[in-house]
């Protein structure tokens, strides 16, 4: 009798037990109906890396100390009037391998594109259901910005699986910035737009850098006329007019001093780059997939040449070409997300010479990425320049997307409706005005929708906020 009432008891508590977590679950999971649909923010490059050790301890690895970048410099600044007197630059390639190696070994990834340590990025924000309430707050969705961007997104499918069951939302609203843009497209690319509201992109790599593609086929080169031009363009958006650092431009350039600089940087690239490349370059960067994949499809072909000379690099060329179909065939990816029900908002800064690796070139850039790109194929007027006071718009959908001052036409973009474009702004601003519009805004936004954010505008990097182009 006892042990029969024994085992009563202890269904019991089971059964309890049981409902009492099912419950909670539930209530976790339960519909939300208010309007504040959940935002989940990735972000971009360059995020905190944190080495695991044995113990359980962690130590930030990225970015390095200030110590150690000093002394990686103290070990190679010898080598280079060495190099720059005897002519004989693979003295200072040499150094310059070995001890930014160092500075950068525990970073590397092997040759199949996984870490060689145990890194470790912040953890991503705690899923709270509270925090969807105040509509100006994020989850932040954490990565390690060098590994496999499909990878990354099978891990992005979960923690937006997470913030869905918390918050009793169906959908969120997927926000990028930067190398964002190229982990949701591949997210998107992999598991469709299903489970998203509205996806808004902001300064995105989602076609590329060109950047990336002149520096891994050796075409860098390093113009002393575009580092002013960058510098004269990117110091106001970030610093605002600062006559100092101007100036001392001005006076690198008028001594000759800039383009004496210049020169020993290009002996080097073109006498060395291949002994660069295979020290130090394809080791410790060559091998993040993360960064790698940045190459934009005009040079894709040449940067998967040098790796498919090796053998022992099958692994990587697969995973390279998985990420990059997604990257030649985005417009589809996204057509097809968005006639499914997602919306899309894209946001391009443009105004910025690029940096100073690509020769003299005057491309339209928010400093890093090329505007074109980012904004998924806008056709824009080199810097400072217009495309002509005989210029038609390319394509007639019935709609204006010249801009008023000459520099662009928005008509040849992916999206044209949905694509805005903020003229002053480098890569490092953010037109927090025009994000939270539509962030807010219930339904598809476009261009045309409210005056205050049309298709172009102009941004004011003081306050962060725009005001329309005229």
């Amino acid at each position: 009798m006892k042990t029969h009432l024994k085992r009563i008891l202890c269904l019991a508590l089971t059964l309890a037990i049981v409902f009492t977590t099912t419950a909670v679950c539930y209530a976790d999971s339960e519909k939300c109906s208010c309007k504040n649909i959940p935002v989940v923010h990735v972000d971009g490059i360059g995020g905190a890396l944190f080495l695991q050790n044995e113990d359980g301890s962690r130590e930030q690895v990225f970015p390095p100390e200030t110590d150690s970048v000093v002394k990686a410099l103290l070990r190679i600044l010898p080598f280079l009037p060495l190099a720059s007197f005897s002519g004989d630059w693979s003295i200072f390639e040499r150094a310059l391998s070995l001890s930014a190696g160092q500075l950068f070994e525990v970073l590397r990834c092997d040759p199949d594109g996984n870490s060689v340590y145990n890194i470790q990025p912040n953890p991503c924000d705690e899923v709270k259901r509270s925090t969807h309430n105040n509509p100006d707050k994020r989850y932040n969705f954490s990565y390690d910005w060098r590994l496999d961007p499909l990878k990354t997104a099978a891990e992005l499918d979960k923690y937006i699986d997470k913030v869905r069951s918390v918050t009793g939302h169906d959908k969120v609203i997927l926000e990028s910035y930067s190398e964002g843009g190229e982990i949701c497209l591949a997210y998107i690319g992999a598991y469709g737009g299903g489970k998203i509201e509205k996806y808004i992109t902001r300064c995105a790599a989602f076609q590329g850098v060109s950047v990336v593609g002149y520096i891994f086929t050796g075409k860098m080169r390093v113009d002393a006329e575009q580092t002013v031009n960058f510098l004269s363009t990117i110091i106001p958006t970030m610093l605002g007019e600062n006559e100092t650092l101007t100036n001392t431009v001005k006076v690198l350039k008028v001594t000759g001093i800039l383009s004496a600089l210049c020169k020993l940087a290009n002996r080097f690239i073109e006498g060395n780059f291949d002994g660069f490349f295979e020290h130090f370059a394809l080791p410790y960067f060559g091998y993040m997939l993360g960064v790698v994949d940045f190459t934009p499809d005009e040079f894709y072909s040449e940067v998967r040449t040098k790796y498919a000379e090796k053998p022992y690099h099958k692994v990587y060329l697969e995973k390279m070409d998985n990420y990059h179909e997604i990257q030649k065939n985005a417009k589809t990816v996204l057509t097809e997300a968005v006639e499914g029900g997602m919306k899309i908002c894209i946001v391009s800064n443009y105004g910025c010479y690029v940096m100073p690796f690509v020769g003299n070139n005057a491309y339209q850039s928010d400093g890093l990425i090329d505007s074109a790109k980012s904004s998924g194929g806008v056709t824009f007027a080199p810097v400072g320049q217009t495309l002509g006071a005989n210029y038609t718009q390319k394509v007639n959908d019935g709609h204006n997307h010249l801009a008023p001052d000459g520099s662009a036409d928005a008509s040849t973009c992916m999206f044209p409706e949905y694509t805005w474009l903020v003229n002053g702004f480098c890569h490092w601003n953010s037109p927090s005005d025009l994000m939270k519009w539509l962030i807010r805004y219930d339904g598809q936004p476009t261009v045309f929708t409210d005056s205050r954010y049309p298709q172009f505008s102009l941004g004011n990097p003081n306050d962060s906020t725009t005001a329309p182009m005229k």
